[in-house]
């Protein structure tokens, strides 16, 4: 059975079969069929009593690997992040050994770092190899990257070549101008903490098949799919671009949830957007995880404000408590502004998270 949680703070949880998953649109929530889903150009399409949707959640009990150990991660140019290890690299291609034993073909022109959970891409002029020593303080080097085998990786610094064990690295980082990326219309998360932008070629209650920028066909099962987001912002003009990382520097999370893009914020400090078409907004609100060494930080509200009017307002979060979703209809140029604040305001570590928005525009 399939421990299906719903998305709708006022639905509780229920044990459905291994065929459904939960199902979150913008007017309701239910659980629905797998094999009742339409798949068209990457996503699925509008459910009969849902319409437009947001989110397929899956519950397996399943604990997100990345929070039990530090394992390595493979981040992409698009914002994915795959949980793993290198194998081998000749310059051009890397060799990438998932969790899950396969083995993926990347081209390193897609490819912004490896490194563990908490990275924080820093601004290069070449590439950097950032290795762990035997105090834990890092020694960093600049250069180009060589090549990657045997567990070896070579990097040319200063016109000497090293060679750094894998397990040594702590981040190598490769300067590259992001080229263009196709805005892919998914974004499927995995129970091992790996995340990736996807096209969606069908779903069903034994594997997820998906089309990516580094593999065309690419099958999951789905006991390794936590969850399945529309990825779509494209018709959202952000004054400040989403980051991948917290106040802190560390992963986006609320209540150990892990999300790719959003923002982190400390209390009272605005993000402000701008809406380019008629659509569909919603996002998710709630307190980082980064706040737990700090004496009990703040609850904090989390408020929509439209064209300098409040639209949309949180309950107060708590830390630890599970991200709230936030949604609403929006008009070509509305100007949006994400205002989080602290219900106590000396209150240090309040530290409030706006995470993967989503636009759905009305046709």
């Amino acid at each position: 059975m399939l421990s299906i949680l719903a998305q709708n703070p006022a639905a509780g949880s229920a044990d459905v079969g291994g065929d459904l998953a939960w199902f979150d649109g913008f007017l309701d929530s239910a659980g629905v069929e797998l094999s009742a889903l339409t798949w068209e150009n990457g996503r699925a399409l509008p459910h009969p009593a849902l319409g437009e949707w947001l989110q397929l959640d899956f519950t397996h009990g399943t604990k997100d690997l990345s929070v039990v150990r530090s394992p390595q991660f493979l981040y992409l140019q698009d914002s994915s992040r795959i949980s793993g290890r290198p194998v081998e690299s000749d310059g051009d291609f890397l060799l990438w050994q998932t969790t899950r034993e396969k083995t993926l073909k990347v081209d390193l022109r897609h490819v912004l770092a490896i490194a563990g959970p908490h990275f924080v891409a820093p601004h290069l002029n070449e590439d950097l190899l950032r290795m762990k020593t035997v105090n834990d303080v890092s020694d960093v080097a600049s250069g180009f990257f060589v090549a990657l085998n045997k567990a070896k990786v070579k990097f040319e610094t200063g016109g000497t070549e090293l060679e750094v064990a894998v397990e040594k690295i702590e981040a190598l980082v490769f300067y590259s101008d992001p080229s263009v990326q196709e805005n892919l219309p998914s974004f499927v998360y995995l129970h091992d903490g790996s995340m990736f932008a996807a096209s969606v070629v069908s779903c069903n209650n034994n594997a997820l098949r998906v089309a990516t920028l580094w593999q065309e066909d690419y099958v999951l099962a789905m006991s390794e799919v936590s969850r399945i987001t529309r990825n779509e912002s494209s018709q959202l003009s952000f004054e400040v671009q989403p980051q991948s990382t917290s106040f802190d520097g560390f992963d986006l999370s609320i209540a150990r949830r892990h999300f790719n893009i959003g923002w982190s914020l400390a209390p009272q400090d605005v993000v402000a957007l701008k809406c380019l078409d008629d659509g569909l907004f919603a996002i998710w609100a709630g307190i980082d995880d980064d706040v737990t060494g700090f004496i009990s930080p703040s609850p904090v509200t989390f408020s929509i404000f439209v064209n300098g009017k409040l639209r949309e307002t949180s309950t107060a979060k708590r830390v630890a408590q599970t991200a709230e979703l936030l949604r609403l209809k929006l008009r070509k140029n509305d100007r949006v502004e994400l205002r989080s604040s602290s219900v106590y305001e000396t209150s240090a570590g309040a530290h409030g998270d706006w995470c993967q928005p989503v636009f759905i525009p009305l046709y």
